[in-house]
């Protein structure tokens, strides 16, 4: 590898989306996972939100800026999305994010959670200071916060040091968060995804590309998550619920999770390591 080959990581950028916007008539369905199109991503564990009407017109709108700015010549006269649906008359609430965006979201939907509401998130990377630190004061507010992390040890055939999950999870441990780690082999849990069920009856959740670290939520990838807005015993709620709790509980001697004790890492070498890559980019 050459030097000149090594310095254009300094300025690396990714399209780290993952969307698909399909016309069905005279209506728009889109999704927005966390699953790369990619033979050797086959075996990771993903999710998906799919959607139909206004909102995946906004996801369309996302990838039309993409293509302009990208020198694409406008082919087709895209629809434009219409304005936000005022009355969704109990239907769920979503909102399309992308890039600073996300972040933005993530952060405030932390910050919003109270004593008594549960916090659950699964998530390949995490590493982004302001997030860590943001779940460490809800759990001191009382919020039950759960976090389930790739124990970063896979990629593609190759073994990795755990470094971020490893010492992002020894923070949040010491912080009181509740930390498991995915019972993975060989495969990556690849979800990106945080689930807030707040005690008053509502829920809040943003799922998709981004992972959680400097990278993928300060506007240095391109990335797009999805926001959904319901009451908590909404079925895509109660799905996404039971999903997790299934992950976490290892329900009838099925091993999806481990302890956070299999995976503990308090090298203060590895932890300076993982500051230093965090903040480098």
């Amino acid at each position: 590898v050459t030097l000149r080959s090594y310095l254009t990581v300094a300025d690396f950028r990714a399209n780290h989306r993952k969307t698909l916007v399909v016309d069905e008539g005279d209506d728009w369905t889109g999704l927005v996972t966390s699953a790369n199109p990619h033979d050797a991503s086959s075996r990771h564990s993903n999710n998906a939100l799919v959607f139909r009407g206004p909102a995946a017109l906004d996801l369309l709108a996302t990838e039309v800026a993409v293509m302009a700015f990208s020198g694409a010549a406008p082919e087709v006269d895209w629809p434009l999305p219409p304005e936000a649906d005022q009355d969704p008359q109990g239907r769920p609430l979503v909102q399309v994010l992308t890039e600073g965006k996300i972040r933005d979201a993530l952060l405030t939907l932390i910050d919003s959670s109270a004593a008594g509401d549960q916090l659950d998130m699964e998530v390949f990377y995490l590493a982004h200071r302001p997030t860590i630190e943001a779940l460490a004061r809800a759990s001191a507010r009382g919020v039950r916060v759960r976090a389930l992390l790739d124990p970063n040890k896979d990629a593609f055939g190759r073994e990795k040091g755990g470094i971020p999950n490893r010492q992002a999870g020894w923070d949040l441990h010491q912080a009181g968060v509740e930390v498991r780690w995915c019972a993975t082999h060989g495969e990556q849990c690849h979800r990106k995804w945080i689930r807030l069920n707040r005690a008053d009856g509502s829920s809040d959740m943003i799922i998709g590309s981004a992972n959680f670290t400097r990278r993928n939520l300060d506007n240095l990838n391109l990335e797009t998550s999805v926001r959904v807005v319901a009451p908590t015993d909404a079925p895509i709620m109660r799905r996404a619920e039971a999903l997790f709790e299934r992950n976490w509980t290892n329900p009838e001697g099925t091993l999806y999770s481990q302890p956070y004790a299999q995976y503990a890492d308090d090298s203060l070498k590895r932890y300076w390591l993982y500051r230093f890559m965090e903040l480098t980019g």
